[in-house]
């Protein structure tokens, strides 16, 4: 009997080990939140961390306006100016990102999207379609998950701050087929998003891809996608999105 009460307790300590949840502050890795200060790093670093625990943490935003955004012209990508993703969570599972009110991630002033001519750093003035890459501009994604399982986020401002973009000329078959997504979701399943208001990106709200074959089970609740520059919403492949009391207009 006490060989089986001692199995029994080990079960019950990896068991709880298994389903224990991390939970940290976005301000543990330097974030501000003062709106003046560009957070950037500190999300990296955030990610960084969530992608080395793989699963089981939860990561709060307080109340705070979190200024983001970085650009390079020296990336892997070949491009001309390549933007930073703020928050990017890859095979994860069983994370959670929160705020509360007066949670916003809010992009920097003047970044460059569109097409430009890396020689002069002005608009290259083509139309569309145009397809060279190496005049390319974009700012990046801000939540971006690609191959995760059952994440939750709530109660977070995706400031996209599209008034203060520097516009380049068109670039893709026609307007701005660049990126700057507030979620991009890929090949992802038992995914939640509630009470987020994501708003004035050069791109899209949110886009969800994937191949169609199994269930997504993407729930969109009580949120708002609007005022973006391309849509509110992209469903470029998969199936199973659920949306309930969400808007996608002024697109």
């Amino acid at each position: 009997m006490k060989e089986i009460k001692l199995i029994l307790f080990f079960i019950f300590i990896l068991f709880s080990n298994a389903f224990s949840q991390v939970i940290v502050s976005i301000k543990d890795f330097g974030a501000k939140g003062d709106g003046k200060t560009n957070d950037q790093i500190a999300f990296e670093k955030a990610s960084k961390f969530l992608n080395s625990k793989k699963q089981n943490v939860q990561l709060f935003l307080p109340k705070g306006t979190y200024i983001v955004g970085g650009q390079s012209e020296k990336n892997t990508n070949n491009i001309y100016i390549e933007g930073s993703t703020v928050l990017e969570l890859n095979n994860l599972s069983h994370i959670k990102i929160f705020g509360e009110n007066g949670t916003k991630i809010k992009y920097a002033d003047k970044l460059k999207f569109g097409s430009f001519n890396p020689s002069t750093s002005l608009p290259n003035g083509n139309k569309t379609p145009f397809n060279d890459k190496s005049k390319i501009a974009q700012i990046g994604c801000a939540i971006l998950m690609k191959n995760c399982t059952s994440i939750e986020i709530s109660n977070i401002e995706l400031d996209g701050n599209l008034p203060n973009v520097i516009l380049g000329s068109p670039w893709g078959d026609t307007g701005y087929q660049l990126w700057h997504y507030g979620f991009h979701i890929s090949y992802s399943k038992n995914i939640i998003i509630s009470h987020v208001n994501t708003h004035h990106f050069a791109c899209d709200g949110i886009s969800v891809s994937g191949s169609g074959k199994e269930e997504m089970n993407i729930k969109l609740l009580n949120s708002s996608f609007e005022y973006n520059g391309r849509q509110g919403f992209s469903w470029i492949g998969g199936k199973g999105v659920y949306v309930e009391n969400c808007k996608f207009n002024h697109t």
